[in-house]
């Protein structure tokens, strides 16, 4: 097996006959069912159903597409993080998968604040808790950012487990509530879950139908109106407009989406709690220790200690 043939597959799957992705690729197609071939034989499977309409892939076909992309994915990475001929051998490099919560986004506009002008590549991935766990077993972040509830404490840590995770604790916070400035419940003091039956609750939505794995902060809540977006601006957007809520894990900072929207406490006796995964036997860079301290302190200025 070689990269050129993984790369002559994933441009198979562009095109549904061998001659034309032959042509894109400025190859023979002789040579392009040669190279396929040689695979299958190689792992013993086979790749394409072939017919008089062209190609297409089979289940066994599309398992190896999906392992040939990481592998090209994860190539061209390291040929990125270590391409010293551009001189960026001392460039900071950081990826980070997170949870959705703005806890995370807030840590890392701070930590890019004392960049200054040190040539750095940076990316924050957010989404649900499920691609955050992708993302760091296959490598594609270095570290993830999650929110766990004790309702899916158990079950995320068995997924650690089966990929080879480690998950560190950073803090237990106490939910909160997000709605617009002019809502009738922003200047309340504490709010109850009583007091949010009427109003329109909007969530992220769920990634499956594994209640383990849900994205509910607090799935003990029941409204007879809910929404279900899949981005924080879609989210931010609707509460600014209308009397929906969000939950959160934090009181939210100043200057990001927030504009126009406060944030009030819960009173309920149920935690969050805030940490990061990952993967064992790979080291954690400067860079990411450095994101996780401004993490730690965001977290602390969101929900200070009480007295």
């Amino acid at each position: 097996m070689t990269l050129q043939q993984l790369k002559y597959v994933i441009e198979l799957s562009k095109h549904n006959s061998i001659s034309s992705a032959a042509q894109s690729l400025s190859i023979s197609q002789p040579s392009l069912s040669m190279a396929v071939k040689e695979l299958e034989e190689e792992f013993h499977i086979t790749i394409l159903n072939r017919n008089h309409r062209g190609v297409s892939f089979t289940a066994q076909g599309l398992d190896f597409l999906r392992f040939a992309r990481s592998i090209i994915e994860q190539t061209s990475r390291l040929q990125t993080y270590f391409d010293r001929s551009a001189g960026r051998q001392d460039k900071a490099h950081l990826t980070i998968a997170a949870h959705y919560d703005i806890f995370a986004a807030d840590a890392f506009t701070s930590y890019l604040q004392t960049l200054s002008g040190d040539a750095y590549s940076l990316s924050l991935h957010e989404g649900r808790t499920g691609e955050v766990i992708r993302q760091v077993a296959e490598q594609q972040s270095q570290i993830g950012v999650l929110l766990m509830s004790p309702r899916t404490t158990a079950y995320n840590h068995a997924v650690f487990t089966k990929h080879n995770l480690d998950f560190t604790g950073l803090k237990t916070v106490s939910p909160c509530l997000y709605v617009r400035s002019a809502h009738p419940l922003a200047q309340s003091a504490s709010v109850s879950l009583k007091d949010l039956v009427s109003y329109p609750h909007v969530k992220m939505k769920r990634e499956n139908t594994n209640n383990y794995l849900s994205e509910e902060l607090l799935p003990d809540i029941r409204s007879e109106k809910e929404i279900q977006v899949t981005d924080r601006n879609t989210m931010f957007s609707i509460i600014k407009n209308t009397d929906a809520y969000a939950l959160g894990a934090c009181r939210l900072p100043q200057g990001i989406c927030c504009d126009g929207i406060c944030s009030t406490p819960i009173h309920t006796a149920n935690t969050l709690t805030v940490g990061w995964i990952h993967l064992k036997g790979i080291s954690i860079a400067p860079e990411c220790r450095h994101y996780l301290e401004w993490l730690e302190h965001c977290l602390q200025a969101s929900q200070p200690d009480p007295d």
